[in-house]
C-alpha cells in the first residue's frame, strides 16, 4: 500500500509529544485519503517526485498512485505553470486546467497540492495558451 508517512523532524524539543503528533498526522492522512478534492502529495524539493494521491485524484486523471509513486510531478504536467494554474495531462492523453494552492507542511517535510478548480480544454485552446505563456499572442479569450 502506498502512503505517506510522518517523520518526527523536532523529537528533542522540549515540548514534543510523540502520541499527539501521531493522533495529529493520523487525523490528516485519513481527511486527504477520503476527500473528495483531488489531492497530490510531494516531495517538498526539485523535482518534486509524488508520494501520495488520494482516490479523488486517481478518478481525475485515471493514473493509480502505483504509477506515479516516486514520479516528478513534471510527469503529468504539460507547460508553465501561471497563477497557481497548470496544463495536466489525463492518462488517456485528455489535457486539462488545473487550479491548486500548495501548501508546505514543513514538520512533515511535504508540499501537498489541493485541486481548487479543474476545467476540460481542448488541443487548440491548449496551443493558444502555450502561445500566450512564451509570448507569441496576446490573450483574449479562450472560451
Amino acid at each position: 500500500m502506498y502512503r505517506f508517512e510522518y517523520k518526527a523532524t523536532d523529537k528533542n524539543h522540549a515540548d514534543y509529544n510523540q502520541e499527539e503528533d501521531n493522533h495529529n498526522f493520523r487525523m490528516l492522512y485519513d481527511r486527504i485519503h477520503t476527500s473528495k478534492v483531488p489531492i497530490v502529495i510531494t516531495e517538498p524539493m526539485h523535482p518534486f517526485s509524488i508520494i501520495y494521491i488520494n482516490e479523488a485524484w486517481e478518478e481525475l486523471s485515471g493514473y493509480s498512485i502505483k504509477e506515479l509513486y516516486k514520479r516528478s510531478i513534471y510527469y503529468i504536467r504539460v507547460g508553465k505553470i501561471m497563477n497557481n494554474v497548470i496544463i495536466n495531462k489525463k492518462k488517456d492523453g485528455t489535457l486539462f486546467e488545473h487550479e491548486f494552492e500548495v501548501t508546505d507542511i514543513p514538520s512533515l517535510n511535504l508540499k501537498i497540492g489541493i485541486t481548487k478548480k479543474i476545467k476540460k480544454i481542448n488541443l487548440n485552446q491548449y496551443h493558444l495558451l502555450n502561445k500566450y505563456i512564451y509570448g507569441d499572442l496576446k490573450m483574449k479569450s479562450l472560451c
